[in-house]
């Protein structure tokens, strides 16, 4: 009983300590940034903590007569430690940056500064939380002989509570109640532990008694067998065994992670789905090391035959690993077939990722008992040895991370880290052997040189992945792959040329070339293009020099393919600073200079390898203009660029009649993403306003200072713009009239809700639900154009010309989904009513609106106004309806009959005509009826011609009636024209 209690209490204890470690991840972003030298030296920090606990309590318990009050104390200190941290993150930020601002980066006391907040924030409870296992292993009174047995058990336990603790923070607590609520509840959970290992130790005796033998030299069966004795340098190899264990797993998991965002996408559920299946493979084997006694008795034999036997499994699996993007695409397709929801999905996509990482895993969790039994043959004590293997092996997972995210990565790529990782594995296990007493000299060297030559066959034989199926987003086929479509196949399918490939520090990064495009890539996600995206990408550098008019300082979050900085640079701005967290997208642009005018070369611009909240913090500048073009909320890390803090940063940033112009998207999303995205921008700017460059990309330009456009100096800046005559702009009105709507109708939009926050992050997790759903957003397309009466540039004012190339552009496009556009379309009627430019953009409204009245009553108003041309507006709006939804809206049609009461006799009779022949299409057969009756009592003289049409329209409009006498009759009188 005790020892059941026991376990449950240290399963909570891991459940808490990934809580954690996901959770500081997160709040120490907010203040180092989301680089890859940022992120590996939180988890480097947070290991040294468990590596200096490891070592330091597996020592103290030994001395300890009552190690499980001992273990409670620490998980007591690890609780109020961390509810420390957490309720005084506010207060540690200030300080912070306030730290920071005397030194700012590249300067070296900046990276001691990050490095104390981390020393500060995480010292004291990564410590204790090293501390536990050594502790525990010792409180629970081990025998020699099940030594092995009970510290695999502990291991399992606390593995499987840190796989619970991963999924748990990655898919319910920080998604429902963000960073605070869920890091403190840990901690009040970690207190509770504590007090409960407290009371189950005054329930139990002390173990005064163990103190006496605990330091007397190790005996048991294993090492009375031998296996101390014919292996040379025993007790420092297996610390060493134990750096290397720890450093190949965390090589196997910086590949798996990126992996992973490649073939199921880089949102924050990937990773929680990545780091659970690893931690679920470590408890699996810790478990089965539980039950298997050959293991136990000779264990670092059977390390050697674990490191072995798991390289050559990852050897068997590596050219398999480029079919996972297909794998995967097949799972979305069971998954749509059987209608899972959100969370079905990804369970799914745990087992998945549970069954490609099983092997090496699962071998992982062998190792370490292992490891640790070994260790009790030589060393005194019971914590000590766990304490002692439990150090190293932690280091060697410092050493893993940095060696892997840093370096390996970059310079080897992903199959090239596996193959260090496996060759290090290998060449313990062979160094081991080497040590081996009973074995040759020529046994070693056959060996190592049969090893030598199967790695150089393997080499040989195995081919490297196809690097274009990595890369090739096919997370992004919402449908899936059915089963119609064999891997063969599938591989067919591919068509572009591979031009530019790294696997970077921060993401992979590529460049394709497919027949009709170049396309950028980072990790396996299209950021840029030079023709798919090249509306967006020159509006969002356009925008900002166009409505404000003058420029001097800007700021651009993101380079991308470089076409957005280019076309800043064709302003006359004075200096231009870019900051990009990814150095490979620099490098990656080199295939886009054919379209960004070597912008690279232009002395105006800096760029800054960074993350971009962390340089706003820092910069002493303030700008004029900040673009903000990050990739899609959904991607983890993204919506960072999209806070609260954020827009406030920008804000801050900005000169006093300064705008932030911020990217973002309709399309693979929700309207609650949208909304959300609206409202945490509309808190912190008081003059909000929505751009659209296409059907599903957006800009919002917020500012301090409402905003008044210059038409001179918008003429001025769009003549800078030559570039932007390539997507079919010209005239600085067409420009302007992108606007979609003002902050009233924003205000609308986004509604009552939540606002997305650096500590309540929502739309990681919105935007990535909305992404699995792979629908679109149409909350933007359907608000009113009655909410936006302040546009930048009134329609009137709007020449026919710019009208038209407006709406060649919407159309080109497929942008007429808005109903705003009905402002420009009632002016263009106003203007020129018979322009067939004008009929076929607004019959191509009308059929996308044709269940709503307002658009098409804004245009009867046009054609109500009294005047002359009032008969060609009335025609204009036939010739509309023409062009519209066939057959035409009966609800359309019968707003134009008050209209027809105030036209001069001849030409009501004729509008009415037209309108019956409509009303006919319309199988409005007794209102085609009535008006004929009408025209007709108008007594017009009609032409012989016309009497015919006549004729035959009643006919038609009887027939439909069923009043089939007199339709024959009518007909009769219609069959001359036919004739």
């Amino acid at each position: 009983m005790r020892v059941a209690l026991v376990a449950v209490l240290f399963f909570l204890s891991g459940l808490t300590g990934l809580v954690y470690e996901v959770i500081w991840s997160r709040y120490l972003a907010l203040l180092l940034g989301s680089t890859a030298h940022a992120q590996v030296g939180v988890l480097a920090v947070f290991m040294a903590g468990l590596a200096l606990g490891s070592a330091l309590w597996g020592t103290a318990a030994d001395r300890s007569s009552r190690p499980l009050r001992l273990y409670g104390v620490l998980e007591i200190v690890v609780g109020l430690s961390t509810a420390g941290f957490a309720l005084g993150f506010s207060l540690w930020s200030q300080l912070y940056w306030s730290a920071l601002a005397a030194f700012p980066p590249p300067h070296w006391m900046a990276r001691v500064t990050q490095v104390v907040l981390c020393v500060f924030a995480m010292a004291i409870p990564t410590i204790c939380m090293g501390g536990t296992l050594p502790v525990l292993v010792r409180a629970l009174g081990l025998t020699r002989t099940g030594f092995g047995r009970g510290v695999a058990f502990l291991y399992a336990i606390n593995s499987l509570g840190a796989a619970s603790g991963a999924a748990a923070a990655g898919f319910v607590l920080i998604p429902q109640w963000g960073l605070d609520a869920p890091f403190v509840a840990a901690s009040v959970a970690n207190v509770l532990v504590g007090l409960a290992a407290i009371v189950l130790d005054r329930m139990g005796p002390a173990l005064a008694e163990e103190r006496a033998t605990s330091s007397e030299p190790a005996h048991d069966a294993a090492r009375d067998a031998g296996e101390g004795a014919w292996i040379r340098g025993y007790r420092w190899l297996i610390p060493l065994a134990a750096g290397v264990s720890g450093a190949a797993a965390m090589t196997y998991e910086v590949v798996w992670i990126r992996l992973c965002g490649l073939v199921s996408g880089s949102s924050t559920y990937a990773f929680s789905i990545m780091l659970t299946a690893f931690i679920l493979g470590i408890a699996s084997g810790g478990l089965v090391y539980t039950l298997w006694a050959p293991a136990r008795a000779r264990p670092l034999r059977f390390y050697i035959g674990a490191s072995l036997t798991s390289a050559a499994v990852l050897l068997a699996c590596m050219p398999f690993y480029e079919r996972l993007p297909y794998l995967a695409g097949r799972l979305v397709w069971v998954a749509r077939q059987q209608g899972w929801d959100f969370a079905g999905y990804q369970l799914a996509n745990l087992g998945f990722w549970v069954a490609v990482m099983f092997p090496l895993t699962f071998v992982s969790g062998l190792t370490f008992p292992a490891l640790a039994h070994a260790a009790a043959q030589v060393l005194p004590g019971r914590g000590r040895p766990v304490g002692a293997v439990l150090a190293a092996n932690t280091l060697g997972t410092i050493v893993g991370t940095v060696a892997a995210g840093l370096y390996l990565l970059p310079w080897l790529g992903m199959q090239g880290t596996f193959y260090v990782a496996a060759g290090t594995t290998v060449g313990m296990a062979l160094a081991l052997l080497a040590a081996d007493r009973r074995r040759s000299l020529l046994q070693i060297v056959a060996s190592t040189v049969g090893v030598a030559l199967a790695a150089v066959l393997y080499g040989t034989l195995v081919p490297g992945w196809d690097l274009r199926l990595l890369v090739s987003g096919e997370f992004r086929r919402h449908e899936g792959i059915g089963p119609d479509l064999s891997f063969a196949a599938y591989k067919g399918t591919v068509e572009q040329t591979l031009l530019y490939y790294r696997d970077g520090a921060t993401g992979t990064v590529s460049v394709e070339q497919t027949p009709d495009d170049v396309i950028l890539r980072v990790n396996g996600k299209s950021d840029a293009s030079a023709f798919g995206d090249r509306e967006t990408q020159l509006m969002l550098g356009h925008l900002g020099p166009v409505v404000l008019g003058s420029v001097r300082r800007v700021l651009v979050i993101g380079y991308g393919s470089g076409m957005t900085l280019g076309a800043i640079a064709r302003h006359p701005v004075e200096a231009i600073d870019v900051v990009e967290i990814s150095p490979e997208v620099l490098e990656a642009s080199e295939f886009f200079r054919a379209w960004v005018h070597r912008v690279d070369k232009d002395p105006r611009v800096r760029v800054y390898i960074e993350d971009a909240r962390t340089f706003l913090f820092r910069t002493p500048h303030r700008y004029d203009l900040i673009v903000s073009e990050p990739s899609n909320p959904w991607v983890a890390g993204v919506s960072n660029l999209f806070t609260r803090e954020f827009f406030s940063q920008a804000r801050a940033r900005l000169t006093p009649h300064g705008a932030l112009v911020q990217w973002f998207h309709s399309y693979e999303t929700s309207d609650d993403v949208v909304r959300l995205v609206v409202r945490s921008a509309i808190e912190q700017f008081p003059d909000v306003r929505l751009f659209q460059s296409n059907q599903v990309d957006f800009f919002l330009l917020a500012s301090m200072a409402p905003r008044q456009l210059d038409p001179e100096a918008a003429r001025q800046a769009l003549a800078h713009a030559t570039d932007f005559a390539l997507v079919g702009i010209t005239h600085w009105e067409t420009f302007a009239a992108l606007e979609l709507a003002q902050r009233p109708g924003l205000q609308k939009l986004a509604g009552q809700g939540p606002v997305h926050t650096d500590r309540r992050p929502l739309l990681d997790y919105w935007a990535a639900r909305a992404f699995y759903a792979g629908t679109e957003a149409s909350a933007i397309r359907e608000m009113s154009f009655k909410d936006n009466d302040n546009p930048l540039l009134p329609p009137a004012r709007m020449p026919v010309a710019a009208l038209r190339e407006w709406a060649q552009y919407q159309q080109r496009l497929g942008s007429f989904g808005q109903l705003s556009t009905v402002r420009f379309l009632a002016s263009w009627l106003r203007q020129d009513p018979l322009d067939p430019a004008l009929h076929r953009a607004a019959g191509e409204f009308l059929r996308k609106h044709e269940r709503y009245l307002v658009p098409f009553q804004e245009l009867v108003a046009v054609a109500a106004e009294p005047g002359a041309e009032r008969t060609r507006r009335m025609r204009g709006l036939l010739a509309i309806l023409r062009a519209g939804p066939q057959p035409p809206n009966e609800r359309f049609l019968a707003l134009l009959e008050p209209l027809l009461a105030d036209l001069p006799a001849a030409e009501e009779a004729e509008i009415e005509l037209e309108l019956a022949e409509l009303y006919l299409a319309a199988r409005g057969y007794a209102q085609a009826l009535a008006l004929l009756d009408r025209s007709e009592g108008l007594r017009v003289m009609a032409s012989r011609d016309e009497a015919t049409r006549r004729a035959c329209i009643r006919a038609a409009a009887l027939d439909g009636l069923d009043r089939n006498e007199e339709a024959k009759a009518a007909f009769a009188r219609c069959r001359p024209t036919a004739r």
